[in-house]
């Protein structure tokens, strides 16, 4: 059964190059094209889409606010970035936001490919640039990255470390694997990355860092479980 997606960008041009490129699949299936910001979110109603490749800069109503209404309403829902934009401003506006890829109109018809096919299966896409501009932006922030999670954040991160699986990390947790999926989500995103494997390079990389932002989490916030989480120490 084909995937429906919605494709919203208020370029024709662009719009018929994306078709173009998806219609070479046979499991992608365009239920509807938008124009505006105003018709993002009846359209994604009305198709019961899974995914949405959203352009950030259209008429209408604004990319945040339509990714605020639709995280809530549609949770399940894949959003995909499709923008020439890369600028800090541009990433601050989507960055709050759960997004599960930031592709940029440059990018080659093979990266739309692959970009739709990753999400589609849960894992996340970023071009190599827009990655860069991420951490840019958490550096600005904060010297480390690690400032910049939550405490559930940094253990699912722990536990990547550890080699463990989706669906080991949401029993160790005690989560669903689709909160833990949309944990993992928002952890692609801060930290401009669009693999597991990576998030758990990411997780050996800052270990001591991710495990005392977990001993210090335990004694001020409390933590989603049904059973005390695994200890996880740094390796010396």
């Amino acid at each position: 059964m084909p995937f429906n997606i919605v494709v919203a960008d208020d370029h024709p041009l662009v719009r018929a190059g994306i078709r173009q490129t998806l219609c070479t699949e046979t499991n992608y299936r365009i239920v509807a094209e938008v124009a505006s910001g105003d018709e993002v979110f009846p359209a994604i109603q009305s198709t019961a889409a899974q995914l949405l490749l959203l352009d950030i800069d259209m008429p209408g109503l604004r990319c945040d606010a339509n990714l605020a209404r639709l995280n809530q309403s549609h949770p399940a829902l894949k959003i995909l970035i499709v923008s020439s934009h890369q600028d800090p401003s541009t990433i601050r506006l989507v960055e709050s936001h759960k997004i599960h890829g930031y592709l940029l109109k440059d990018e080659s018809a093979e990266s739309l490919l692959q970009a739709v096919r990753l999400v589609l299966a849960g894992d996340y896409w970023c071009s190599p640039s827009v990655r860069a501009a991420f951490l840019q932006s958490h550096e600005r922030r904060a010297v480390c990255p690690v400032k910049c999670l939550s405490l559930q954040q940094c253990l699912i991160l722990l536990h990547l470390s550890e080699g463990c699986s989706l669906i080991q990390i949401a029993e160790h947790m005690c989560l669903s694997p689709n909160t833990t999926r949309n944990y993992l989500s928002m952890i692609f995103t801060k930290l401009g990355l669009h693999t597991r494997a990576g998030a758990a390079v990411f997780g050996v990389t800052y270990k001591a860092e991710l495990t005392g932002r977990v001993e210090m989490g335990r004694h001020t916030t409390p933590v989603t479980r049904c059973r005390a989480a695994p200890r996880v120490r740094a390796r010396s």
